[in-house]
């Protein structure tokens, strides 16, 4: 008996089985007794000679999805030291000139940040405009 989800179209027919010849193919071909093997095989069977390069690619793919786990995993562990150093820096800010102090210096830094967005917009129309 062949594999498992290989089923005859005839449930009473009988399967001959023969070793497929790549050696890196672990599944065997099938076909009804009395037929042609190559009129009823599988396409995923008969097509075994491109399981190396299959392979290769797959290992290929996860050489690169565990460069990138990695790559990914650093990433985090950095962003977790340069948080928790931001929040010691936050914290003791606030114990040094109060949290009323820190929530107004903050206001003034987020509006310089919007000020310079805003002349870097403007110059960059203007670069435009000079242009065209």
């Amino acid at each position: 008996m062949c594999g498992p989800a290989l089923v005859p179209a005839d449930p009473k027919a009988g399967f001959r089985c023969t070793p497929v010849a790549s050696a890196f193919a672990v599944a065997e071909s099938c076909a009804p007794e009395g037929q042609d093997e190559d009129s009823e095989c599988p396409k995923v069977l008969r097509s075994s000679s491109a399981v190396p390069e299959l392979l290769e690619e797959m290992n290929q793919s996860a050489e690169l999805t565990n460069k990138l786990e990695l790559h990914a995993s650093q990433a985090e562990i950095r962003y977790r030291q340069c948080l928790a150093h931001w929040s010691r820096l936050h914290r003791n800010l606030i114990e040094e000139h109060g949290a009323q102090s820190v929530d107004r210096a903050r206001r003034y830094f987020e509006a310089e940040e919007a000020l310079k967005a805003a002349a870097e917009r403007i110059q960059n129309i203007s670069h435009q405009i000079s242009a065209a």
